[in-house]
């Protein structure tokens, strides 16, 4: 699923979630991969959204991945908070 904001900070929070949650109703076990190749930014309330994902999706047996994560912006927040292994990324 590609992600069509061109950032994800608190304004599109609730907007993402919600997108993130129609796309897990349709997906059902189905793997679920995120294309972030149009996010320039990120804040903590998207990473917070991102780090719940990836619980729910343990818990229940989704395989999920992150794609297209190379956004300058992106990749610094996700140093800034050491969130390699929280999301399951490598470094």
């Amino acid at each position: 699923m590609k992600i069509k904001f061109d950032e994800l900070c608190i304004q599109e929070a609730q907007s993402f979630y919600k997108i993130i949650m129609d796309e897990l109703s349709i997906i059902k076990n189905n793997p679920l991969i995120l294309d972030f190749s149009n996010i320039e930014k990120i804040d903590l309330s998207a990473i917070q959204i991102l780090i719940a994902l990836k619980r729910y999706c343990e818990t229940s047996n989704i395989s999920l991945t992150f794609i297209n994560l190379d956004a300058i912006q992106v990749e610094e927040t996700i140093k800034t908070f050491n969130l390699y292994d929280e999301l399951g990324l490598t470094k």
